[in-house]
């Protein structure tokens, strides 16, 4: 049994995948857009520790549907705002009834 959201949102996923070479010889980063249905988008806060004046830094958990894996390369964009992943989106499956939980992923967006 899948836990859903009645009131999830449609967000796009920008999947990060390694590009061809730079003069440096390191891959440029390449994204893929994939529209995820149904993300449970908690309310963003603003940075405490930062002060506001010289940028905007803003954080919110994103809880994608179950079984979605993610990397710290990914990006996301919410509501026209785009976030940058902080941590991995982790498959989590509960061992005693083997249901799989949404995948929680934190994302910061930094702006100014």
């Amino acid at each position: 049994m899948a836990i859903e959201f009645a009131y999830g949102e449609a967000v796009v996923r920008l999947v990060w995948s390694a590009g061809p070479k730079d003069k440096y010889n390191k891959p440029t980063d390449v994204y893929t857009a994939e529209t995820l249905d149904g993300v449970g988008v908690d309310v963003p806060e603003l940075d405490p520790n930062i002060p506001q004046d010289d940028q905007q830094v803003m954080d919110t958990t994103l809880f994608l549907p179950p079984g979605t894996a993610t990397s710290k390369r990914d990006k996301f964009v919410v509501r026209g705002v785009t976030y940058n992943a902080v941590t991995d989106g982790v498959v989590v499956k509960n061992a005693f009834t083997g249901s799989v939980f949404p995948t929680p992923v934190r994302v910061r967006n930094v702006s100014g």
